[in-house]
């Protein structure tokens, strides 16, 4: 059963769970007009690329590792637009949170469970400021924007 767990972790959980973290980023980066919007999901060099209008996503084949949404607007994002668009990652793995905790009251499965744990993970950790060399969680990001807001 462990192996089980662990096998729909790096091959089921993790990657939607990540997707749906950064589906966050880019609903938010939508919302406030953005011209393109990319989604990257995993590490690796070989990518496969699916396009609809103005998003593009790209999946790497270590899908399981960490992702990343870019979003481009001719005009300036505001610093409140870009706050808005790094919380709604969190935001995002909060209500997948909620919405499998809400299941779980009704099917308690170790593999429902699983999702409600990881994605507590994301949405907490990527709220913890932290830069490790160039990877920045977006609470890293967020502080970084409101003291850029402060100083102007």
């Amino acid at each position: 059963m462990q192996l089980g767990l662990l096998i729909y972790l790096i091959a089921f959980v993790a990657p939607i769970s990540i997707l749906l973290h950064e589906v966050g980023h880019a609903m938010a980066a939508w919302f406030v007009k953005a011209d393109h919007i990319y989604i990257f999901i995993g590490t690796g060099s070989k990518e496969k690329t699916f396009k609809a209008g103005k998003l593009q996503i790209s999946i790497a084949p270590f899908f399981f590792v960490g992702g990343l949404a870019v979003s481009e607007r001719k005009k300036s994002y505001s610093w409140i637009e870009k706050l808005f668009i790094t919380i709604s990652g969190p935001i995002s793995s909060g209500i997948v949170v909620f919405l499998f905790w809400v299941i779980s009251q009704f099917f308690a499965t170790p593999f429902i469970q699983l999702f409600v744990l990881f994605n507590t993970w994301i949405a907490v950790v990527n709220l913890i400021p932290i830069q490790l060399k160039s990877k920045q969680t977006d609470g890293y990001v967020m502080l970084k924007i409101l003291c850029s807001a402060i100083k102007n």
